[in-house]
Formats: C-alpha cells, sequence, structure tokens
C-alpha cells in the first residue's frame, strides 16, 4: 500500500508543478506574467508583488494597440493582485481608524508609517514626495433625473503639509492623452481642514474635470508631481474595475416634491456598487444645496457608514428650491498612501414652503 501510494505521487508531482498551457490566443509574454503571478508569487514578499505591478504595466505598454479582450484580460490580472494583496498585506486595523470619519486623516499618518516598515499595500515602484500625505483618484459617475442625463467626472485630490507647496500635477492615459492638468485641464483648488479632532489642521488640495459623456478608460496612467524644491515624481498606476455600472436610490423626496416641514426627512437606500469587494473602503456624502445659487445648505460625510437610510434635515430650510444628494464611494490602495476609486451620485430637486 505504501508503495502504492508513492508511485501515485510520483505520476501527480510532475503534474501540479507544470504551469498551466498557454492558450493560443493569448501571447507569450501575457503568459509568462500570469504564471508567474498564480504559481510563483508569494503576496507577503514585497518585492514579488512589486516586480508583478511592474510587469503587468509593461504589458499594458507593449500592447496599448492591441485588442480590447487582450486588455480586458491584463486588467484582469491587474483586478487579482490588488484583491489578493488587499487580503494579505492590507493592515485592517489602521486602515479601520477612519471609520466614522469625514476624510482619511489623521488615519493616513498610521498608514504612511506602516507601509515604511512593512512595504505598501500594493507596492509599484514609486513613492509619493515627502510633504504630500495622501493622494485619492476617484471616477465620478452622476446622474440628473430633470435632464435625463448621466455624466461623469475625476478628481484627484491630496493632503499636504503646507499651502502653495505643489508646483505641478498631471494625468495622462498612457502614451499620451492627457485626464487632468493643474494649469492647464482641470479645476484647481487649495483648503485648510481640521484634522479630526482637536487643533491639528491639514491642506487639501484636488484637481477635477467633469461634464464628461463616458468615463476615462481604464489602462495605465501617467503622473507627474513637482513640489517647490523638490525633484520631479514620475509615477504610475493602472485604472481597473473603476467604473459603476449603477447608482445610489432616493426614496424621499420624489422628483419636485414639494415640503412645508421645514426639516423634511430624507430617504434612500443603502449602496454597494456591481463593482464593490469587501476590502474597498466606503464612503457617503450627502447634503442639501440650494438652486438659487448652487451653495451648500448642508452637507455630511462618513467614511464606512452605517447601514443608515434616512435622515431629518440638520438645519431649518428656508423656502424655496433645493437638490438632495447621495454620494457612495468605494476605494482601497494602489501604491503608498495612493487610494484609487468610484463615486456613485444622484440628485432629487425639491421644494420647501412656508
Amino acid at each position: 500500500m505504501k508503495m502504492h501510494l508513492m508511485t501515485l505521487m510520483a505520476f501527480a508531482l510532475p503534474a501540479l508543478a507544470a504551469p498551466p498551457a498557454c492558450p493560443p490566443t493569448l501571447p507569450e509574454d501575457v503568459c509568462k506574467l500570469e504564471e508567474q503571478l498564480y504559481l510563483h508569487t508569494d503576496f507577503h514578499e514585497t518585492g514579488q508583488v512589486r516586480e508583478v505591478m511592474v510587469g503587468l504595466k509593461n504589458l499594458l505598454i507593449a500592447h496599448h494597440q492591441g485588442d480590447e479582450s487582450l486588455r480586458e484580460h491584463i486588467l484582469g490580472l491587474v483586478d487579482h493582485v490588488v484583491e489578493e494583496a488587499h487580503a494579505v498585506r492590507a493592515p485592517k486595523s489602521i486602515l479601520e481608524f477612519a471609520t466614522g470619519q469625514p476624510i482619511l486623516f489623521p488615519m493616513d499618518r498610521k498608514l504612511r508609517e506602516w507601509e515604511k516598515a512593512h512595504g505598501a499595500v500594493v507596492p509599484l515602484d514609486w513613492e509619493l514626495p515627502d510633504g504630500v500625505r495622501l493622494l485619492d483618484l476617484e471616477i465620478g459617475k452622476s446622474y440628473d433625473p430633470q435632464s435625463d442625463r448621466t455624466e461623469y467626472e475625476v478628481g484627484l485630490w491630496g493632503g499636504a503639509d503646507a499651502m502653495g507647496q505643489v508646483e505641478d500635477l498631471r494625468v495622462t492615459r498612457y502614451p499620451d492623452q492627457p485626464l487632468l492638468d493643474k494649469h492647464k485641464l482641470g479645476g484647481w483648488h487649495e483648503s485648510v481642514m481640521s484634522e479630526g479632532t482637536g487643533d491639528k489642521k491639514v491642506v487639501l488640495f484636488s484637481l477635477g474635470a467633469g461634464d464628461m459623456e463616458a468615463p476615462p478608460r481604464e489602462g495605465l496612467y501617467l503622473l507627474d508631481l513637482k513640489l517647490v524644491g523638490q525633484p520631479p515624481v514620475k509615477g504610475w498606476f493602472i485604472l481597473a474595475r473603476t467604473t459603476p455600472t449603477s447608482l445610489p436610490v432616493i426614496k424621499s423626496p420624489s422628483l419636485g416634491q414639494v415640503f412645508s416641514d421645514a426639516r423634511p426627512r430624507f430617504r434612500w437606500l443603502d449602496f454597494h456598487s456591481p463593482q464593490h469587494r469587501a476590502f474597498e473602503h466606503r464612503k457617503r456624502i450627502m447634503g442639501v444645496r440650494r438652486l438659487v445659487d448652487d451653495s451648500s445648505a448642508w452637507k455630511m460625510m462618513e467614511i464606512n457608514p452605517p447601514g443608515q437610510t434616512s435622515l431629518a434635515s440638520p438645519v431649518p430650510l428656508k423656502a424655496g428650491e433645493y437638490v438632495f444628494n447621495v454620494s457612495f464611494a468605494e476605494r482601497w490602495l494602489t501604491a503608498g498612501g495612493f487610494f484609487i476609486g468610484r463615486k456613485s451620485d444622484i440628485g432629487i430637486p425639491f421644494r420647501v414652503v412656508r
């Protein structure tokens, strides 16, 4: 019996060790990296994960003029790396530190300290410069029921130690399609915001462009970032699974509903996009803005919110026309201190009469 078992193992082991056959429809370099990813990558090892991510970048460069199905296949491999890296490498207790907060600060400091000691969750071959605490790039989808119009936006925001530090900031879809440019394309803003509780402040900067008929195509993007007095950073990242295919649902108000109560109750459904994965950070943003001047009556933001689905207006609303907006953002890490995500938004107009 023992001899029989050893004979079976002798036949079985070579079959287990052999790499999967490369389908004839896939280029050899893609198959080779796929074999490296699934058979030879230990996700506890920062260098091995970085090597795979750099290899995926190089595949997207080599095949950027290839057919769509090949690009989708490579992006599927990126998706696998991101998911596996978060399962194995992410400091969940640190990321959960942001739960209930309106922004990712001051959690970012703990995250960057952890990544410096253990390696980035999704390690790439570049790092954010000193002075930039984090970056977050989101692809947004919004729907206006009054005009029956869907539009897309892209926004890149970050945290800095001081005002006026960002000299240049550009995002380009490989090889040469501009998406954002601090000086030429998109709106640039800087502001100071409280960093959680206490007296500490953080400088928020943002660069965004909206009113797009289609979302930015997924694939390889180049990031050029220059801080005052520092050498330029030539970074890159890969957009995959970033376009939401559904929208939140608002139950109240209905389109054009009239309220006689100065504190109407708003109702919505809790939302996860079809693209959402369990490891992603969620953020709910809701608020009311005045139609007359597009100013905010109130706004609330919460990371990893509970399943709350209704709220009475926290401030009394004067007679007038308003829009109630609900947005849900879902995001994950790529590179050190760099989040990527998707956002889904809907707004319903209503009136208050007194």
